[in-house]
C-alpha cells in the first residue's frame, strides 16, 4: 500500500519538470527506501522524454549511492527520461555500475521509438 502511495505521488508530478524539483528532492533524500523509490519515479515522470542532463546526472548519482540497491528502478527512470533520444543511452551506459541493465534499456528504447 505504501509503495502505491509513493507511486501515486510520483504520477502527480507528470510533466511538471522544474515545478516538481522541491518535492522530488525531499522524497529522494528521505531515509525510507519506498519514498526514495517514489522520488525516482517522480523524477522520471516529471522529466519524461526531455533528455535533461541535470536529471540524467541526478539519476546516475542515485544509481551509485542507492540505499535500497534497487538499480532497476533507476534504469527504468533513465528509460523514461531518455526515450525520445535512444542513441544517448549508449553514451550514458558507460557511467553506470548497472551496465547490464542499460544494454537492455538501449534495446527497449530503440524498439519503443521504432514503433512510432
Amino acid at each position: 500500500m505504501y509503495r502505491r502511495l509513493a507511486l501515486g505521488i510520483a504520477l502527480t508530478l507528470y510533466g511538471k519538470e522544474e515545478e516538481a524539483d522541491t518535492l522530488i528532492e525531499q522524497m529522494t533524500r528521505d531515509q525510507d527506501p519506498i519514498l526514495c523509490y517514489g522520488g525516482i519515479y517522480g523524477l522520471a515522470f516529471a522529466y519524461r522524454g526531455t533528455s535533461n542532463n541535470k536529471t540524467i546526472r541526478h539519476l546516475l548519482d542515485f544509481s551509485v549511492s542507492d540505499i535500497s540497491d534497487d538499480l532497476r528502478t533507476v534504469v527504468l527512470a533513465l528509460g523514461f527520461v531518455l526515450y525520445s533520444e535512444p542513441e544517448q543511452v549508449s553514451t550514458v551506459s558507460y557511467s553506470v555500475p548497472c551496465f547490464y541493465y542499460l544494454i537492455n534499456l538501449d534495446l527497449i528504447c530503440y524498439n519503443f521509438c521504432a514503433t512510432f
